[in-house]
């Protein structure tokens, strides 16, 4: 059984990018990085014995690296992938715990719950009806494992036979809702995600948060919310994609920009503009990494 793992870099801390490397080989695992830095540092604390490094030399999005570490792992005959972001924290059994369902019960997809690095909190699973209405789950290490249709990319792991029936991540959403849209295109060839409430990740979100209401708001940059503002609306024109939960993206996406606008004093300009530009590029149908739509 041949485990590959795709972690997705950019600028990162090479020592805790070697560290997940080194940890994920004792475990079986051969990594594949993907690096999106647009000035590529050699990396001497990365053993080639261990893992293979994919020097991209410009940040192509997250679905583009993904792709690239995906295409190296079908060809070298992977039987499972395992996704992982940069400064993913595992524990030692995390890998045998993630694989057994799919080894030994015949799951397709399997994740892990994640654990909020800073605040400790566990995030909730969402699942989504056909309808589009999400029901949120907050699992705790004593619940059972159960099905869903939703999850995060990083720490799943999925059985390679199923990119070559469901497909690759789409490219030209760049960031924000790769790993949604793809996890519904799967649930419409039949797939589901098998969560593991007894496997915990410490996961981070955002650049910080505040919160509001008793809910946390994440605060990421005016430039990566755009892609958030602008796939919302892609995501209502996809067949797969329920229409209620397209329109709550597209609502929800603005209402998160609008509080952006008045909490972030200094930047409220800069936010209105990349909302603004999200808006039309996500109504005129633009795709792609916003750079070389500007230039």
């Amino acid at each position: 059984m041949k485990i590959f793992s795709i972690i997705v870099t950019y600028n990162p801390d090479w020592l805790a990018v070697n560290q997940l490397v080194e940890q994920l080989y004792s475990s079986g695992v051969y990594s594949v990085i993907a690096d999106n830095s647009d000035d590529h540092v050699e990396c001497k604390t990365l053993n080639a014995q261990y893992c293979n490094l994919i020097s991209l030399g410009e940040n192509i999005g997250i679905a583009s690296a993904q792709n690239r570490g995906l295409d190296y792992c079908l060809e070298n005959y992977a039987d499972i992938v395992v996704f992982f972001d940069q400064d993913s924290v595992i524990s030692n059994d995390f890998i045998s715990k993630l694989v057994e369902p799919i080894i030994n019960q015949n799951e397709n997809i399997v994740a892990p719950t994640f654990v909020d690095a800073d605040k400790g909190f566990v995030y909730p699973i969402v699942s989504v009806s056909k309808f589009g209405f999400r029901t949120k789950i907050i699992p705790n290490v004593s619940s059972l494992p159960f099905h869903t249709n939703t999850a995060i990319s990083s720490g799943t792991a999925v059985r390679a036979s199923i990119f070559n029936i469901v497909g690759h991540m789409k490219d030209d959403l760049f960031i924000d809702y790769v790993d949604t849209e793809w996890c519904l295109r799967c649930q419409k060839s039949g797939f589901e995600v098998f969560i593991l409430p007894n496997n915990q990740m410490i996961h981070s979100i955002g650049d910080k948060s505040f919160n509001l209401f008793g809910f946390t708001v994440p605060v990421h940059s005016p430039y990566r919310r755009y892609y958030r503002v602008r796939n919302s609306f892609e995501m209502m024109k996809m067949k797969h994609i329920p229409i209620l939960l397209g329109l709550r993206e597209v609502a929800f996406s603005l209402i998160h920009q609008l509080l952006l606008v008045i909490t972030q004093k200094g930047r409220r300009k800069v936010y209105i503009k990349f909302a603004l530009l999200g808006i039309w590029h996500g109504l005129k149908g633009i795709k792609g990494k916003l750079e070389l739509r500007e230039k």
